[in-house]
């Protein structure tokens, strides 16, 4: 493929959000398992912090505004300030604070790890089906 064609299907693509170009395709893989399959990780996370607000009590159509609306909120945060994700974490994360408690829960819990490995394996089933097909 020529780069005059290579930017004529960038271009295409970047209507519809924004795009990169992998000059190796085996990393094609690995933004399947990232970016392909990353909307279900958020799903995920969004409605496990529904289920948790519904255990406090919380009516489930409040407890989804709430978290809708946190979710909102932090990828503007994350798109918009100028501070690495660690920086944000930091902000909301006070010493001996809420969400420090849960962050301790986390890490105890290998949540970081479990998502990281959650997504090796959907990059692993990725290079399976490509390999299949």
């Amino acid at each position: 493929m020529s780069l005059e064609q290579i930017r004529k299907v960038e271009n295409l693509i970047a209507t519809t959000g924004r795009t990169v170009f992998f000059e190796k395709e085996e990393l094609l893989d690995g933004v399947t398992a990232l970016s392909g399959s990353g909307p279900a990780y958020f799903f995920y996370l969004v409605k496990s912090m529904i289920e948790a607000g519904k255990e406090m009590g919380m009516e489930e159509a409040v407890a989804t505004m709430l978290v809708k609306q946190t979710m909102l909120g932090a990828f503007h945060l994350i798109n918009n300030a100028n501070k690495s994700l660690d920086e944000l974490i930091q902000t909301v994360a006070s010493k001996g604070g809420t969400t420090e408690a849960a962050f301790s829960v986390f890490e105890s819990g290998k949540v970081g790890e479990g998502l990281g490995a959650g997504i090796l394996a959907a990059e692993k089933r990725a290079k399976e089906l490509s390999a299949n097909a």
